[in-house]
C-alpha cells in the first residue's frame, strides 16, 4: 500500500513539473489568458487532476 502512495506522489510531481514547464513555454499565451497568475493556475489545475487520478488508482 505504501509503495502505491509513493508511486502516485512521484507521478504527481512529474506531471506537475511537466505541466508547469509546458505552461511556462507558452508564457505569452498564458499571460493574455490569465494575466501573471498563469503558471499558478496551471499548477493548481494540474495538482487537482493528479490528486483525482492518484485517488482512483489507489482505490481501484
Amino acid at each position: 500500500m505504501k509503495g502505491q502512495i509513493y508511486k502516485a506522489v512521484i507521478w504527481a510531481v512529474l506531471i506537475i513539473a511537466f505541466l508547469a514547464f509546458a505552461w511556462l513555454s507558452m508564457e505569452p499565451l498564458s499571460k493574455s489568458f490569465l494575466g501573471s497568475n498563469g503558471p499558478v493556475v496551471a499548477f493548481v489545475v494540474g495538482f487537482v487532476i493528479v490528486l483525482i487520478l492518484a485517488y482512483y488508482k489507489i482505490r481501484g
